[in-house]
């Protein structure tokens, strides 16, 4: 079980039942509200089908009602399987930001993240918070959209500047298994034309085959492997920052939907935080 050490007991805390979940004396000030059975099922969200040897650690900055959360693994006798993430959190504001990432190509493929990200949306309920925001990069570019994660305005506006001319390349350069459809481009150019956001997910989803891939993510990745092979030196990067939204229904049907993460009902924190 959980102690949270009053604000006089300076010395970082941890599970009496497992070493690897630390939380600072900062931190757990804040969250002295937890009951007991609060604090177990804080800490068992957090840690669910994770590797054992996973360390988590809640972690004060100095500044008032904000903290990280951060995950660290490294297989015990493969040091080629790790991973690390760390996710900030905002008290006052209700907002967590998704920090930092490291994961290792076969714990990717495994679905670590995934896991993570589950474990943080529930996490994310017990505290309260009601936006999640990340800079999409890389495979993220197009994960974090199927995830329910919503360009803000601004980058929507030059994000689809991008997304335009990778369209016109395929246009011009068809892929190996032919032309696009006029009824594909033509709802393609319809969605690059709205300026609602939301528009993004019905590119990032487009199963149409092209080169192999799905047309979603020809369109979208920032995969230098598979944008390199399609579009050679017409390659141009595509990056976003944007927010999940976990008191929009939309955003949390479509976050079930693409990764099976089930957020419970969004209702009145179960934790109180001070």
């Amino acid at each position: 079980m959980l102690q949270f050490p009053s604000a006089a007991n300076r010395e970082t805390m941890t599970s009496p039942n497992d070493p690897s979940f630390i939380i600072d004396p900062q931190v757990a000030e804040k969250l002295q509200s937890i009951t007991h059975g609060h604090a177990t099922r804080l800490y068992s969200g957090l840690k669910k089908d994770l590797p054992p040897e996973t360390r988590i650690r809640l972690t004060g900055i100095g500044i008032p009602n904000v903290f990280f959360v951060q995950f660290s693994y490294k297989h015990p006798s493969d040091a080629t399987r790790y991973f690390s993430f760390t996710r900030s959190i905002n008290l006052n504001s209700k907002h967590a930001y998704h920090a930092k990432a490291r994961v290792s190509d076969d714990m990717h493929k495994s679905g670590t993240a995934r896991i993570v990200n589950q474990n943080m949306v529930r996490f994310y309920r017990l505290i309260g918070v009601e936006t999640v925001s990340a800079n999409a990069t890389g495979i993220g570019v197009y994960a974090w959209a199927r995830m329910g994660f919503i360009p803000y305005n601004e980058e929507w506006q030059s994000m689809r500047q991008v997304i335009t001319r990778r369209l016109d390349y395929l246009e011009a350069h068809p892929p190996a298994e032919g032309p696009l459809s006029l009824k594909t481009v033509d709802r393609l150019r319809t969605l690059l034309a709205s300026n609602e956001p939301k528009s993004f997910w019905q590119i990032v989803d487009d199963q149409t085959i092209c080169d192999g891939e799905a047309l979603g993510k020809v369109l979208t990745l920032e995969d230098e492997v598979l944008c390199n092979r399609v579009y050679g030196p017409s390659f141009e990067p595509l990056k976003w920052a944007g927010a999940l939204h976990l008191n929009d229904a939309a955003c949390m049907q479509r976050l079930q939907q693409s990764t099976g993460i089930k957020p419970e009902p969004y209702q009145r924190p179960v934790i109180r935080l001070r």
